[in-house]
C-alpha cells in the first residue's frame, strides 16, 4: 500500500503540469498570411497591394493593446462573415498569431 500512497500524489502532480507547447514558427505564420490573408488584410508594414476597406491590418492588430494572443486565436478559430472558414489547425493558428505579434512596434 505504501508505493500507492507515493505514486498517486506524483501522478496527480504530473497532470497539473502544462503541456509542452510547440514553438511558434513566425516564418510559417507569414507564409500562411501570404496565402490566406493578403487579399483582404495588410499583412505587414511594407505592403502596397490594395485591400478592401474594413478588415484590420496585421500591424494595427499587433499594436492594439486590447488584442491579446488568446483573443486573436479565438477569433481565427470561429468563422465569421465576411472572413471565410479556413479550418486552420491549432499549430497554424499559433504560427499566424505569432507572426502578427512579431509586427508589434
Amino acid at each position: 500500500m505504501k508505493p500507492l500512497t507515493i505514486l498517486l500524489p506524483a501522478l496527480i502532480g504530473l497532470t497539473a503540469l502544462p503541456a509542452t507547447a510547440q514553438p511558434v514558427d513566425v516564418d510559417h505564420g507569414r507564409a500562411l498570411a501570404e496565402t490566406w490573408c493578403v487579399n483582404c488584410h495588410v499583412i505587414d508594414r511594407e505592403q502596397t497591394t490594395p485591400v478592401p476597406a474594413g478588415p484590420p491590418s496585421f500591424p494595427a492588430l499587433a499594436d492594439d493593446p486590447d488584442v491579446t494572443d488568446e483573443r486573436l486565436a479565438s477569433f481565427m478559430r470561429m468563422p465569421h462573415p465576411p472572413m471565410p472558414n479556413m479550418s486552420l489547425t491549432n499549430i497554424e493558428v499559433q504560427d499566424l498569431v505569432g507572426y502578427i505579434g512579431s509586427l508589434k512596434q
